[in-house]
Parts: C-alpha cells; sequence; structure tokens
C-alpha cells in the first residue's frame, strides 16, 4: 500500500508534492515483490510440502504453504485438510501442484 498520512501526525497537514511518484514507486515495488516471491517459489519445484486447501476458485483447490506459497491444485479434495503437495510448476503468477 502507498502512504497515506493520518489524523493527528505530522504529516496529515503536509501537501503531498508528487502524487504520481509515490504510485509510479508503489507499482515497481509491487512488480518487484511479485518477481521474488516467484523466484522463492521456484526453489521448492519437485519438493512436497504441506498445504492447508482452503478455497475453490476456476477449477482449482487454493491454498497455502507453511511456508506461505499460495499453491493451486487442480484436483478436487475438501477444504480444511492439510495435504502433502508437490510444487509441479511456476507459471507467470502462479504456483501449481499435485496432491503427492
Amino acid at each position: 500500500f502507498t502512504f497515506s498520512p493520518r489524523e493527528e501526525t505530522r504529516f496529515f497537514e503536509m501537501k503531498i508534492k508528487n502524487q504520481k511518484s509515490i504510485h509510479e514507486r508503489f507499482i515497481f515495488l509491487k512488480k518487484l515483490a511479485a518477481k521474488f516471491s516467484l523466484e522463492y517459489a521456484e526453489k521448492f519445484l519437485g519438493n512436497t510440502l504441506r498445504i492447508v486447501a482452503e478455497e475453490k476458485n476456476n477449477g482449482y483447490i487454493g491454498g497455502y504453504t507453511e511456508n506461505y506459497i499460495k499453491v493451486y491444485l487442480k484436483q478436487k479434495v475438501p477444504l480444511g485438510e492439510i495435504y502433502p503437495v508437490k510444487i509441479e510448476k511456476v507459471e507467470k503468477d502462479k504456483v501449481f501442484a499435485t496432491i503427492n
């Protein structure tokens, strides 16, 4: 999120000089964070991790590993359970796995 001044702080009365620059830096940092997240996930390709199945979305089950990697499964499994999964593919902004 970008900086926004809060009431009863010194910065609340200040004029923000360059809103465009703030937004550009936010976009840059957001892209950089996504890149680092995918590079981190790629280190686990072929490894088995555990996930908690949390949601159904567009034919996939989504969940997080114990080290907070968002993973998508094509297999249908009950939500709220923990499953061992093998990290199969990191693609664009998603990590895909299969139940191991």
